[in-house]
């Protein structure tokens, strides 16, 4: 449901975006697109049962938007996740990937922007033996970000994203395994954000 939920808005906003595109055309230049975002929870059930959560994601885009509202370039995105309980072993997932992009950007503000990840890596550690730590490799898929961004400067614009990302892994080893052996993982995420655009 999360999915086809996204996808028809995506469709909205594409159809929206394209009316916009005749009157958007106009500067060209450079693009980059710095992420990065912090998160962190703490969970009390009682005085002896709580928990650390904490999340950073650290990436971006570069490009370049041309004098109509194309744009061409590349993501890389890190995102890792650990959990600390008052008791017992830490678990942490770590995912990081890069990929091509290719989408639209207007002046009037509007970005949709579609990335297929060429190559990405999901380390999970779920406990502190050498068979609970596990690096899941061959992984591609895609991610699409859709956004609108207000003039803040003359090259800086800042506004509410959504992204929404799928990866597959098709491999896997365990830090006590010899070889690799066959994966079948999948990693979805749906994810807003403040985007920072300085388009020079």
């Amino acid at each position: 449901m999360k999915f086809l939920a996204f996808v028809a808005s995506m469709i909205l906003a594409l159809g929206f975006v394209g009316s916009q595109a005749q009157a958007a055309k106009g500067g060209s230049g450079f693009v980059l697109a710095p992420d990065v975002m912090y998160t962190n929870d703490n969970l009390q059930l009682s005085a002896t049962s709580k928990s650390d959560t904490s999340r950073i994601e650290v990436g971006g885009r570069v490009g370049w938007k041309f004098s109509s509202p194309l744009y061409l370039g590349g993501i890389y995105v890190m995102d890792n996740t650990s959990t600390k309980p008052a008791s017992g072993a830490s678990t942490e997932s770590n995912v990081s990937g890069y990929g091509a992009s290719v989408g639209l950007i207007t002046d009037n503000g509007f970005a949709l922007i579609a990335h297929y990840v060429i190559s990405s890596e999901f380390r999970s550690v779920t406990g502190s033996t050498p068979a609970s730590k596990i690096t899941y490799s061959e992984g591609s898929g895609f991610q699409v970000d859709i956004g609108y961004h207000w003039m803040v400067g003359s090259k800086l614009r800042i506004g509410p994203e959504f992204s929404y990302s799928s990866l597959n892994f098709k491999k896997q080893k365990a830090d006590n395994a010899s070889t690799t052996s066959t994966a079948d993982v999948k990693y979805t995420g749906i994810r807003p954000s403040i985007g920072f655009v300085f388009i020079f």
